[in-house]
């Protein structure tokens, strides 16, 4: 508008007249040379067989999606059982790849090593180094399956000598979603999309708490308006995505107060009195975090093995946000020991 009002004043100056809307086309569309080189053809992908599949899907729900809720499994096990869409679909396949990868090591069938090798540690890479994880075209428009293999590989690469390319697989699913308008609160998501595909979104690309409702309630055909609401007195595994969300929310502000170079507003002096009580806060503020949690995730309430890996997981990882908060005091340090080894001990 600064622009616009300023070229109007000019014109009633100058008496000529200037359009910001108009356009050379010879500046802005795309000509035939404007085109790299198209990329090599991908081989065909290497899925394992039948067994091993339903195997490994079976095992990936099972151990590791109720820490890290990311698919959908009743249109995964749709998509790939009934559709064979990983057939006709790479982008798709390269995210089955990557679920076996990942579930390979949480099983084992010597099937999901390596050939030629039996050691554990290979388990996964026959199907991950299928993927080309790094694009040789960024003129491909960014799909959900996209920022999906994203999100999976750098799992699958954390613990290995190659966890550094993590950050680099990280920064490519951030810019696939704010490609995709993910970034964006409420409705910036292209139009178009139904109820689970956005879901699927907020659960790759999180600026909203996912709702605590379970993969079988996503869909229900004999009564829509159901959908999406967990019936009341069941416990939604989904409450330890929310919480633990949460969770990383604070582990964030600590990052952003106390280890910058430049403090974040309106923390930016940095004497003591103020990074005490900044300290302070942060820590009501994990133990909020904790106070909140549901009956059902405290030790004393944990139902069953679903339940008490969870428990575990956020247990385990609270003292760790802890930690970066008391750095130069010993009395500060005594205290963590004994809140660590209070919430070991819940755990064990």
């Amino acid at each position: 508008m600064l622009l616009q009002t300023a070229l109007d004043i000019r014109d009633e100056i100058g008496g000529g007249t200037i359009s910001i809307g108009t356009r050379r086309p010879e500046f802005w569309n795309i000509a035939p040379f404007h085109r790299f080189r198209s990329p090599p053809e991908e081989p065909p992908y290497e899925f394992p067989e039948d067994d091993l599949l339903r195997k490994l899907v079976d095992v990936y729900f099972s151990s590791f999606h109720p820490v890290y809720p990311l698919l959908h499994r009743p249109s995964f096990e749709r998509q790939v059982y009934v559709e064979r869409l990983h057939l006709s679909n790479q982008r798709f396949g390269a995210v089955l790849l990557a679920v076996c990868a990942v579930a390979s090591r949480y099983t084992e069938d010597p099937r999901v090593l390596s050939e030629g090798t039996q050691e554990p540690r290979s388990a996964g890479w026959k199907y991950i180094s299928q993927i080309r994880l790094f694009k040789t075209s960024n003129t491909d428009v960014s799909t959900l399956f996209d920022i999906q293999v994203y999100s999976l590989a750098v799992t699958f690469l954390f613990p290995t000598p190659l966890g550094d390319i993590g950050w680099l697989l990280s920064s490519f699913g951030i810019r696939c979603a704010q490609e995709y308008g993910a970034h964006r609160k409420g409705k910036a998501i292209k139009p178009g999309l139904t109820r689970m595909e956005e879901q699927l979104w907020k659960r790759a690309f999180d600026t909203e708490l996912p709702p605590e409702c379970d993969d079988e309630y996503w869909e229900i055909p004999s009564n829509p308006e159901l959908e999406f609401i967990q019936p009341i007195g069941k416990i939604s595994h989904m409450s330890y995505w929310h919480h633990f969300q949460k969770l990383l929310r604070v582990a964030g502000l600590i990052k952003d107060h106390l280890f910058t170079t430049r403090k974040a507003t309106p923390w930016l002096d940095n004497s003591p009195d103020l990074n005490e009580k900044l300290v302070m806060e942060l820590d009501s503020a994990l133990n909020s975090w904790r106070d909140e949690l549901p009956e059902h995730r405290k030790s004393s309430h944990v139902i069953n093995d679903r339940f008490a890996h969870k428990f575990v997981s956020q247990m385990g990882s609270s003292p760790h946000r802890r930690c970066p908060i008391f750095t130069d005091s010993h009395d500060a340090f005594k205290f963590l020991c004994k809140f660590t080894a209070c919430s070991l001990f819940l755990v064990v």
